[in-house]
């Protein structure tokens, strides 16, 4: 059979969670709040999408920060990952209550929203394959995921890529967490079912114990910059005890039989078993099946050495494995970047400094973008893109930068599938999708935005990008749309701000604070620099607005 992907929802009893109200002081978690772990039991509907090939199942959840939740291995019946009977959360992490189950996609030293909800898309390739892809944005910071199975195999790909959205540096990592998981990457529940990561790139490495990311805890991701990864999940069930794991076949000892377990077809293959001096061979070739044991005549376990070799002699499992060397921590002061954008020296002269040139040029387009004169925009970024292709940002500023100004069709539609390709669902691509529609006359809300509007956090995020290159007429048109699909007000406040700067406009910013007013305070709070400088501006016109004073007295009182 080939790969099946469907959505899931099921129900998993726990303790409720509640949010901790806020304090005069915001708390580590800004802009989002603390939680709490209450008392009694509640039901927590769990959804996301389920992967399915003749050898495995494989549940992502999405409304579980997008971790995957379990892994049931078809072949032998039994799970690599087991799905919960109960979410048994406890206390910890910077938002109060983490769960430990699982495996969990990493963005920096902690996520905020490691329990939330996140963007999921199941997409089925040419190959028979399919994938669910997973989507996070928060702040300056937004990484997409990807889990995908393929219809001839057991293992499963993960992908991940994060992106610092700010030109300045941040202290960002990707990778993944899982209780248990050790050095060698295996999580083994002590009777040969779990699993093994192998990162063949060798991007990915133990920092603490269930922890394999790209960077150490203190490590930092450049503006603008992209960090990646993909490695392989190979589950392994009755194995009796694991000793090792390749793509290709789990090997394991149980008393005196030597259990393997194939994950992909081998043709033409070799075991060689070391035993009192002695080299022992035999051919393999299987498909992935059931795990299968071979006795040995004494515990497979005091073996001297295991090794599998392919058909091309290229090795596939050894035991017992060779010493990987350990990556020597990266020691680079992002401070004199930082320094050089934050104080604002001559962006001429950072083109001419080695590592600089995409930031200046980023930096220019970004100023030319606000004054209005979008022909120089579109050269700075192009010449930045020479620098950063890597940027899906890049991409869809160029093409909006286009789109404003009237210029060549074909040019956008050149720019806007870069960007796609690079995030799949970077919301600002929904809104270029959006924004490149006729202007509808109904009053029904645009279906293309709906799933960002219902994200406040990523409405107010595009609104405000837009105003940060100068993109007033768009902002204007995407804060309408989206209020007309549900109120934000964060969303009212950055259209308001906007509107005091043209003094015809000040009756339409009243409307707009006063809007806000009748909504409740609620996370995420301003955090993104637009966002507080539209409070703070706001505070200054509007005194007597009590929503604009407690968000002015949050964001001036937040650290950054």
């Amino acid at each position: 059979m080939g790969v099946t992907a469907s959505e899931f929802e099921i129900s998993i009893p726990g303790p409720p969670v509640e949010a901790v109200p806020l304090g005069k002081t915001p708390p580590a978690c800004y802009p989002q709040v603390e939680l709490r772990a209450g008392s009694g039991t509640v039901t927590h509907p769990i959804a996301g999408a389920l992967l399915e090939n003749a050898f495995v199942r494989v549940w992502v959840c999405a409304s579980l920060g997008g971790r995957i939740i379990g892994l049931f291995d078809k072949r032998t019946g039994l799970w690599a990952i087991p799905l919960p009977d109960r979410l048994d959360l406890e206390q910890g992490g910077i938002r109060g209550v983490e769960l430990n189950h699982g495996i969990e996609f990493l963005c920096g030293p902690e996520r905020l929203n490691r329990l939330g909800q996140t963007d999921l898309r199941i997409v089925e390739n040419s190959s028979g394959g399919a994938a669910a892809f997973v989507f996070e944005w928060f702040g300056d910071t937004s990484w997409h995921g990807a889990v995908t199975l393929q219809s001839d195999g057991a293992t499963v790909t993960l992908e991940q890529t994060l992106l610092n959205r700010s030109l300045l540096s941040k202290p960002l990592r990707g990778g993944v967490a899982c209780p248990g998981m050790g050095s060698d990457g295996v999580c083994d529940d002590g009777e040969g079912n779990g699993f093994c990561l192998i990162d063949p790139d060798g991007g990915l490495a133990l920092r603490s114990p269930g922890v394999w990311a790209t960077l150490p805890a203190d490590g930092r991701l450049g503006g603008r910059r992209a960090d990646s990864w993909k490695a392989t999940l190979v589950p392994f069930t009755g194995l009796g005890r694991h000793l090792c794991s390749g793509q290709t076949i789990s090997i394991g000892a149980d008393g005196d039989q030597l259990t393997t377990q194939f994950h992909q077809t081998i043709q033409g293959g070799k075991i060689f078993l070391s035993l009192d001096g002695q080299t022992l061979e035999a051919p393999i070739d299987n498909q992935p099946g059931p795990t299968t044991s071979t006795p040995v005549g004494q515990p497979a376990s005091s073996l001297d050495g295991v090794l599998v070799r392919g058909a091309d002699f290229s090795p596939l499992a050894k035991w017992p494995p060779d010493a990987q060397p350990q990556p020597v921590p990266l020691k680079f002061d992002h401070k004199v970047f930082d320094h050089m954008v934050h104080c604002r020296i001559d962006p001429h002269a950072l083109c001419r400094i080695p590592g600089m040139e995409a930031a200046a040029h980023g930096w220019l387009a970004e100023a030319a973008a606000r004054a209005g004169d979008r022909e120089r925009a579109d050269a700075e970024m192009e010449r930045y893109l020479a620098y950063n292709a890597e940027d899906p940002l890049g991409w869809w500023l160029k093409a909006a930068i286009k789109r404003e100004s009237g210029l060549d069709r074909t040019e956008i539609d050149r720019e806007l599938p870069n960007a796609h390709y690079l995030a799949p669902l970077e919301p600002l691509l929904k809104a270029e999708a959006f924004l490149n529609t006729p202007q509808a006359q109904g009053r029904e809300p645009n279906p293309l935005l709906a799933s960002v509007a219902a994200d406040p956090g990523q409405a107010s995020g595009i609104v405000g990008a837009y105003l940060r290159h100068g993109l007033v007429q768009s902002a204007a048109r995407l804060a309408d749309e989206l209020l007309r699909h549900r109120p934000n007000q964060m969303v009212h406040l950055l259209i308001a701000a906007a509107h005091i700067e043209h003094r015809s406009m000040e009756a339409t910013a009243a409307e707009h604070v006063a809007a806000a007013e009748k909504l409740p305070l609620e996370p995420p709070f301003p955090y993104r620099p637009e966002e507080k400088a539209a409070v703070s501006r706001l505070a200054e016109r509007f005194p007597g607005s009590q929503t604009v004073s407690q968000l002015a007295r949050l964001t001036g009182a937040a650290k950054e």
